[in-house]
């Protein structure tokens, strides 16, 4: 599953760096970025580590609250019979 998401993201990628360089084909701009160089610099760009921990704090709140909400349902069902 990862190697498809992974096969999915990078043919976006390059159908979104064909799509630039046309674009700057047409309107008359030379362009240095060739296909291969932009592709390299949007697969390797990271996120940085401000990033990595606002993804984690959202994702651990976000977790957290589901945990209450669960709980909360749960003690407050009522049993029909």
């Amino acid at each position: 599953m990862a190697e498809q998401a992974l096969y999915l993201y990078r043919t976006f990628l390059m159908e979104r760096i064909a799509r630039t360089l046309a674009e700057g084909s047409s309107s008359g701009l030379s362009s240095s970025i060739t296909p291969r160089s932009a592709l390299e610099c949007a697969l390797t760009r990271m996120i940085t580590d401000v990033q990595l921990a606002v993804f984690a704090n959202v994702l651990g709140v976000s977790l957290f609250l589901l945990v209450v909400l669960y709980h909360y349902i749960s003690a407050n069902h009522t049993k029909s019979s």
